[in-house]
C-alpha cells in the first residue's frame, strides 16, 4: 500500500485528491489546522485516512506530525508528498498590509519549505539512495506565470514557488526523489466563496469603482473552472508514471496564458490599461513606454 502525505486536506483540492486516493488503495496522511476537521474527515475518509493536525507556519507541529507519520510508516517510509495547503491574499499593493502580504509568503512558500524539509528523510534523501524513493509534488498555480493586478502577493508567492521547486528538483538528483511542478488553473473550490468575503480590502481603495468589473472577471473564471476531481485524477497519473515532467499545467481556458506569456509587458499594460478606463468612464494619466536596447544599456552603464 502505497503512502501519501497531503497538506491541506479539510477542504478544496487537498480533500478531493485524498479521497481518490483512498479509493484506489493509498494510505493517506493529511494536514488540518482544527480538531474538528480532523474528526470530520476521519469519519469521512475512514481507517486509512490519518488526520494530521498542524498549521504549515508551525515548525515544531510539522515535526511532530512527522515523527507520528514516520512511526507508522517504519522503514519504507512515504512514497509522496503533496505540498497543497496554501492560501490567497488579494487586494491592491498600496492598500495592503505588511503582515497580509507575509502571511502570503509564509503560507505558500515557506510552509512549504518548512513540511518538505521536515519529511525529506521520509522521502529517502540520505545516501545510499533508496531503491525506491518518494517523490514531491508542488501544487503551484497558472497565476506563477501571468501576473494579475490586485492578485500580486498570490502571484508573486506561486512564482516563488516555482523557483523552489525547481532548486529542489536540482538539488535533490543525488537521491532520485522528483519534484513535480502543478499549475492549475481556476478549480472549483470554496477558496472562490472566501475571496468573494474578502472584498471588503477594495471598499475606500481608489481601486472600488473597478471591483464590479473585477467581480464579472472572476464570476467567468468560476463558471469554466474544473471540478477538483480532474486535479486528483492528474496527481493520480503522475504518481503512477515512472519518470514524471517536471511541470504540469492544469486548465480549460488557455487563452489568457497563452496571451500572458506571449504578449510582449508593454502590450499586456496596455490591456489592462484601458480595461481600467473603461471601467472608471475616463482616461488615465502618465503612461510609461518601453525603452529601446540601446537605451536600456546606456542606464544600466
Amino acid at each position: 500500500m502505497r503512502k501519501v502525505l497531503i497538506t491541506g486536506a479539510s477542504t478544496g483540492i487537498g480533500f478531493h485528491t485524498a479521497k481518490y486516493l483512498l479509493e484506489r488503495g493509498f494510505r493517506v496522511f493529511g494536514s488540518v489546522r482544527k480538531e474538528k476537521d480532523a474528526e470530520r474527515l476521519q469519519t469521512t475518509l475512514g481507517a486509512h485516512f490519518t488526520p494530521l493536525l498542524f498549521d504549515v507556519r508551525d515548525s515544531d507541529a510539522i515535526a511532530r506530525a512527522r515523527d507520528q507519520v514516520a512511526a507508522e510508516v517504519g522503514d519504507a517510509g512515504l512514497d509522496v508528498l503533496i505540498n497543497n495547503a496554501g492560501i490567497v491574499v488579494h487586494g491592491p499593493l498600496k492598500d495592503l498590509s505588511e503582515e497580509d502580504f507575509q502571511k502570503q509568503f509564509d503560507v505558500n512558500v515557506v510552509g512549504v519549505m518548512r513540511v518538505t524539509r521536515a519529511c525529506l528523510p521520509l522521502l529517502g534523501a540520505r545516501l545510499p539512495a533508496r531503491k525506491r524513493p518518494g517523490r514531491i509534488l508542488n501544487i503551484s498555480s497558472v497565476s506563477a506565470l501571468v501576473t494579475n493586478p490586485f492578485l500580486v502577493p498570490y502571484c508573486a508567492s506561486k512564482r516563488a514557488l516555482e523557483v523552489f521547486s525547481e532548486g529542489l528538483r536540482r538539488e535533490l538528483l543525488i537521491y532520485g526523489i522528483p519534484v513535480v511542478s502543478i499549475l492549475p488553473g481556476a478549480i472549483a473550490t470554496p477558496i472562490w466563496d472566501k475571496a468573494e468575503q474578502e472584498d471588503s480590502v477594495f471598499q475606500g481603495s481608489d481601486y472600488e469603482i473597478l471591483m464590479a468589473k473585477i467581480q464579472r472577471f472572476m464570476n467567468a473564471a468560476r463558471r469554466k473552472a474544473l471540478e477538483p476531481e480532474v486535479l486528483a485524477a492528474l496527481i493520480f497519473k503522475i504518481i503512477n508514471q515512472k519518470n514524471p515532467r517536471r511541470r504540469y499545467i492544469l486548465t480549460n481556458n488557455k487563452l489568457p496564458l497563452l496571451i500572458g506569456r506571449l504578449l510582449p509587458t508593454a502590450v499586456l499594460d496596455g490591456v489592462v490599461r484601458r480595461m481600467f478606463e473603461k471601467s472608471l468612464g475616463e482616461k488615465l494619466p502618465l503612461r510609461t513606454r518601453p525603452r529601446s536596447t540601446e537605451e536600456g544599456a546606456r542606464v544600466k552603464e
